[in-house]
């Protein structure tokens, strides 16, 4: 996760340097050589950990709908 959050801020301090109107193709820190993409998927992985458990004991997706 916190290799993830450098990426991001490494793409937020670029910011000032965009002028207004000027077209430029974004490009994903994610998807760079050097762990990137293993970074953003791992965070995501830890987040989705958090959530899943106790998402999936409120919906109870195996009980049996009731007629």
């Amino acid at each position: 996760m916190l290799r993830h959050q450098a990426n991001c801020l490494r793409r937020w301090s670029q910011l000032p340097g965009w002028s207004v109107g000027t077209p430029r193709r974004c490009r994903f820190e994610c998807a760079r050589a050097g762990g990137d993409q293993a970074s953003f998927i791992g965070a995501m992985h830890d987040i989705a950990n958090t959530v899943a458990e106790p998402l999936i004991r409120e919906i109870n997706p195996g009980a049996s709908v009731a007629s």
